[in-house]
């Protein structure tokens, strides 16, 4: 008898516990409705992730739940949509990370909707810093990390190679080249796909072309609006891209 309570217990205990993360993603939404939903950013279904849809990149807002503990964890950042990635990711990650735990429903809430804040604010300065491909191109050539990942290169030899940058694209994709690909099939695929690109690279309007396609399959993968022209049309036609 001892142990049938003692098991009733931990699943009264358990199912307390189940409750409480339903009840911080629903403070979430709602803070996310009231504060995220204004500024312009849209939920992913019902998850904990928000969106800012700039055509060829997603800025992107999560509050992500603590595998351990009953709260959130702000994270903000940018995903370029030419990675061909049928998921959401962070490319470029804000080094602000905020986390509060849930100990009441008011606490909660308000540490949420200033989270929100923060947020806003964070994806408003990736908008004004990634207006047109040149800035994102400068952006990931100048902030290239000590030890770049292949991703890393991937996307500053993309960029360049959209606004014309040849030499550029060139030698971040023959840094990808250069990686050992052994027992790493990803990296096998990115080095394939390097290839192929490298044969575009010189004809800018076919490149942008090959990009703007992809990144219509991608938002196609990530349920977003189809855009009712390329998203790269004006470097296709050889304007210049602020």
């Amino acid at each position: 008898m001892r142990n049938l309570r003692a098991g009733r217990r931990r699943l009264t205990g358990d199912l307390r516990a189940m409750a409480v993360p339903s009840s911080a993603s629903r403070l979430v939404a709602q803070a996310g409705r009231e504060l995220l939903r204004p500024a312009g950013l849209k939920q992913q279904g019902r998850s904990r992730l928000w969106l800012d849809d700039q055509d060829w990149w997603l800025g992107m807002v999560e509050f992500g739940s603590p595998r351990w503990s009953q709260g959130s964890r702000l994270r903000v950042g940018v995903m370029w949509l030419w990675g061909a990635t049928p998921h959401a990711r962070f490319d470029v990650l804000h080094p602000g990370r905020e986390s509060t735990d849930l100990l009441n429903e008011a606490q909660f809430s308000q540490s949420i909707r200033s989270h929100c804040g923060l947020a806003i604010d964070r994806v408003e300065g990736y908008r004004r810093k990634f207006r047109g491909v040149a800035a994102a191109a400068e952006f990931l050539a100048s902030s290239m990390p000590t030890r770049p990942t292949p991703w890393d290169q991937y996307h500053a030899g993309v960029a360049a190679a959209l606004i014309g940058d040849v030499v550029g694209a060139r030698a971040h994709f023959a840094d990808v080249l250069d990686e050992s690909a052994d027992g790493l099939q990803w990296l096998g695929d990115l080095q394939d796909k390097i290839r192929a690109l490298t044969e575009l690279i010189d004809d800018r309007e076919a490149f942008c072309a090959w990009a703007s396609a992809v990144v219509a399959d991608t938002r196609r993968q990530l349920k977003l609006c189809p855009l009712t022209r390329g998203a790269f049309a004006r470097e296709q036609n050889g304007s210049p891209s602020a």
